[in-house]
Parts: C-alpha cells; sequence; structure tokens
C-alpha cells in the first residue's frame, strides 16, 4: 500500500484550508482536489466542467474518504490556543481574548492579529494546526480497521 509523502499531506492541508475538497482513495493514496462544489455548479456547463475528468475518476474508485478542514469550534480553540502563547505582559492578548468574546469573533480575530506584530507567527502557528489536522485524518485512515474508522483525538492544546 503506498502511503502519501510530507509534501502530499502540506498539499492537502493546505488546499483544505482554502476551501477546496479532497477525496482520498484509500486503496491506492491517490488523492483528487475540487473547488467547492456550490461556486464550480454555477460557473460551468456540464460540457465545459474543467474538473469533470477528476469527479469522474473519484467515480471510477471502489472506495473514498473525504479529507475535512476544522470545524469552526476546532478553529477557534486553535485561534484561543495562539492567544495563550502570547505573553501576559503584551496588552495584544487581552485585546485577542476579547474580540473572541465579542460577536463575529473569527472577523475580530483576523483584524488584530493580522495588523500586528505576530501576523507571521500566526501563519505559521494556523499552518501547523491544520497540517496536524490533515495528518490525523490521513494516519486514522491508514489505521483503520475491519469494524470501521478508528477515533481521531486532536491535540488542541498543542504549544505554539
Amino acid at each position: 500500500m503506498e502511503k502519501l509523502t510530507e509534501e502530499q499531506i502540506k498539499d492537502i492541508a493546505d488546499s483544505v484550508n482554502a476551501g477546496f475538497s479532497c477525496f482520498l482513495n484509500p486503496v491506492t493514496f491517490e488523492y483528487v482536489l475540487l473547488p467547492d462544489e456550490d461556486q464550480m455548479i454555477d460557473s460551468f456547463d456540464e460540457d465545459e466542467d474543467p474538473w469533470l475528468e477528476e469527479r469522474q475518476k473519484i467515480e471510477a474508485w471502489d472506495e473514498s474518504v473525504s479529507i475535512e478542514g476544522m470545524e469552526s469550534r476546532e478553529s477557534f480553540k486553535v485561534m484561543e490556543n495562539f492567544a495563550d502563547n502570547i505573553p501576559d505582559s503584551d496588552p495584544l492578548k487581552g485585546q485577542i481574548f476579547q474580540a473572541l468574546n465579542r460577536r463575529s469573533p473569527f472577523r475580530n480575530f483576523k483584524d488584530i492579529v493580522e495588523s500586528s506584530d505576530y501576523r507571521d507567527e500566526w501563519f505559521e502557528y494556523r499552518g501547523r494546526r491544520f497540517l496536524e489536522h490533515t495528518s490525523d485524518q490521513i494516519e486514522a485512515i491508514i489505521h483503520r480497521d475491519d469494524d470501521g474508522w478508528n477515533e481521531i483525538v486532536y491535540n488542541d492544546d498543542a504549544e505554539a
């Protein structure tokens, strides 16, 4: 059984994080990335569908598994964990937690962090968490048993 390389796992993580859907053949470990279907269908007729070949490839597989992005609550926890790693002496830490407790926490967090000195650290941290999330799903697929899928447990308390 072939497995995915670190580069392929990173490609999947980056693509899913960007809004693509990933379908993985758990036998051959081939994968196909497709843009969000809702946006795609309205843009093209079936004759013009630039992803038709990829869709047919997935349909031809005996089995496929979808690699999912983080749910909102998981993404929220990543933001909280990032803020926890900012020194208590930095006033930005309090601003971030206030932003997370108001309406539109994702937008508030983005507005504060992306205009701060922590911007690059945030992108690196978030990228690592997305990569771990994707790797955990793929690892569960590799180690599935005959009774079904193994439960995936995420380490939300990882250090930055």
